[in-house]
């Protein structure tokens, strides 16, 4: 499974198989802080940044966000 993590989120090798382990390869993940600020957005290999399901988008309007492009999130 291939996953990409869009931002600069400081993460270890092992931290990334762990995290890899857990999810499945269709899934989207957003990681938030303790104060409910996005830090990061794993998303699947072969996610379409263009042809996104609705709620994702929707997910990532709520945090002001309107691509994926890498960018620091916090």
């Amino acid at each position: 499974m291939t996953n990409t993590i869009k931002n600069n989120l400081e993460i270890t090798e092992e931290d990334l198989e762990e995290i890899n382990d857990t999810i499945e390869g269709n899934e989207f993940v957003f990681v938030l802080d303790v104060e409910g600020n996005l830090k990061t957005v794993i998303l699947p290999g072969e996610a379409d940044e263009n042809d996104l399901p609705e709620t994702v988008t929707k997910v990532l309007q709520v945090f002001e966000l309107d691509d994926l492009n890498p960018q620091t999130l916090h």
